[in-house]
């Protein structure tokens, strides 16, 4: 059965060759689409509205959101201070993510305990939502990495991300 298929498809490639507009079919499209996306398309994001709900008033708080303003990669739009506004936010497609700090950050960090950091994002679109995420595991890995060199190590990463 196999040999069959692949005698067929050797006949019908033989006989698309064989005409002359049939081989620019073949072959001129392919080699525009290459050409094209390979210069338009591409998978950076950058200006990706968040709002922030920072819980904790600490300095590390502040610092890790810190990072986040001075990212190319995103535009603070909104900042929260209850719950209830983080849903209408994404279901209106205002923020593609919101990033919560908790109550306890700072403290947690400075009696080094694992801080919990809340990553909120709109998973409507599956690829740009772990764009995002991996684009948020980069910032808090170098908070983290920061945090470590000041030789306040403690058990685990410092920021731990939750999703």
């Amino acid at each position: 059965m196999g040999k069959r298929i692949f005698a067929l498809a050797v006949k019908e490639f033989l006989a698309i060759f064989k005409d002359r507009k049939s081989r620019v079919v073949v072959v001129v499209p392919p080699l525009l689409q290459f050409l094209v996306f390979g210069y338009a398309a591409t998978y950076d994001l950058k200006h990706v509205p968040y709002a922030v709900f920072n819980e904790d008033g600490g300095t590390e708080s502040r610092d890790l959101l810190a990072e986040f303003e001075g990212s190319p990669t995103f535009r603070k739009v909104s900042v929260i201070d209850h719950e209830e506004q983080i849903a209408p936010l994404i279901e209106q497609r205002r923020v593609l993510m919101v990033l919560r700090v908790g109550q306890r950050f700072s403290s947690d960090l400075l009696l080094r305990r694992t801080a919990p950091l809340q990553v909120i994002v709109d998973g409507r679109n599956s690829n740009t939502a772990m764009l995002v995420l991996n684009y948020v595991k980069a910032i808090v890995g170098r908070f983290n990495d920061r945090w470590a060199g000041r030789g306040t190590g403690g058990e685990g990463p410092p920021a731990h991300l939750v999703t």
